[in-house]
C-alpha cells in the first residue's frame, strides 16, 4: 500500500509521460486498493484475536470507525486544496498532497507489522496447506454469506464517496461543499460506529445490521432524488449525514461478524 501511494504521489503528468502516466496511475491505484483490501481482513482478525471476550464487538467497529477517521483526513485535504487552489493548480500538484501525506504512514505500519507478536488463538492453530483452496471447497456456502454482507456496505461506500463529484457535475454545488459533505459523513461514522459496536455486544449484529439494510434500502432513493429536486449545500450535508449514519449502524457489527464466520487459521 505504501509503494502504491508513493508512485501516485511521484507519477510524472501526462505531458511529460504520454499515455505511461495514467496507464502508471491506474497501477498503482489497483497496488493500493488491492494492498488495502488484503489488510482489512488480517487486521480486522488479529484485533479481535486479541482483545478480551466482552469487548470484541467494540474493538471490531474500531475497524471502521478509523476509517471514517480516514474520510475526515481525506475530506479536510480536499475542502481546504478546492477552497485555495484554482482548478488549474489543482489538476498541476494539489491533487498530490493528500497522498504525500499518506506516507508519512507508511512506517508507523511497518514498525507496527515488525513488533507486535500474533494472538494466542492464531499460534495455537494449525495451518493449511492449501488456505485458498480450502476456503472455496469447504466453506463456499459461508463465503458467499459473506460475500452477501458486504453488499449494503459497499453500495452505502459508493454513494457516498461519488457525492463531491455528482454535486459539482451535475448540481452545480461547489466542490468544497461536497467535501465538507463528507467530512460530516466521516465524523459521523468516526463517533457513531464505536458506539453501535458495543451495543451489539448486547443488542445482536444481526438485528441492528437487518435494520440497517432495510433503512437503507428505503431510504437511497427518496434522499436521492430530494436532493436533485433541491440542490444546495445544506440539502447534500443532510443526505450524505443520513447515509453516513445509517452506514455506521450497518458497519458496527460488520467486521466482527465477518471475523467469526471463518475459522482461525493461518495461511
Amino acid at each position: 500500500m505504501l509503494t502504491g501511494t508513493l508512485l501516485i504521489a511521484i507519477m510524472p503528468s501526462y505531458a511529460t509521460l504520454g499515455l505511461a502516466a495514467p496507464i502508471g496511475i491506474l497501477l498503482a491505484r489497483l497496488l493500493q486498493g488491492f494492498s488495502a483490501g488484503g489488510e482489512f481482513g488480517t487486521s480486522t482478525a488479529f484485533m479481535l484475536e486479541h482483545a478480551p471476550p466482552r469487548t470484541r464487538h467494540f474493538v471490531a467497529s474500531l475497524q471502521f470507525a478509523s476509517q471514517g477517521f480516514g474520510v475526515v483526513i481525506a475530506s479536510t485535504f480536499g475542502y481546504f486544496l478546492t477552497k485555495h487552489l484554482d482548478a488549474q493548480q489543482m489538476l498541476d500538484w494539489g491533487w498530490r498532497v493528500p497522498f504525500f501525506f499518506g506516507l508519512l504512514l507508511g512506517p508507523v505500519g511497518l514498525y507496527i507489522r515488525r513488533t507486535v507478536d500474533e494472538s494466542p488463538d492464531f499460534k495455537a492453530s494449525e495451518p493449511g496447506e492449501r488456505p485458498l483452496r480450502e476456503v472455496l471447497i469447504s466453506q463456499k456456502t459461508l463465503l458467499l454469506i459473506a460475500m452477501g454482507t458486504l453488499v449494503v456496505s459497499t453500495a452505502s461506500n459508493y454513494m457516498i464517496q461519488y457525492m463531491p463529484s455528482y454535486a459539482a457535475t451535475r448540481l452545480d454545488i461547489s466542490q468544497s461543499s461536497g467535501f465538507l459533505a463528507t467530512l460530516t459523513g466521516g465524523l459521523i461514522l468516526t463517533f457513531v460506529t464505536p458506539i453501535v459496536g458495543y451495543l451489539s455486544g448486547h443488542i445482536g449484529r444481526l438485528k441492528i445490521m437487518l435494520t440497517a439494510a432495510v433503512l437503507y434500502a428505503v431510504a437511497i432513493l427518496p434522499a436521492f432524488f430530494w436532493l436533485n429536486s433541491r440542490p444546495s449545500a445544506s440539502s447534500l450535508l443532510l443526505v450524505v449525514a443520513l447515509m453516513a449514519l445509517i452506514k455506521a449502524v450497518y458497519f458496527a457489527p460488520l467486521p466482527s461478524l465477518m471475523a467469526d464466520i471463518f475459522p482461525c487459521a493461518p495461511g
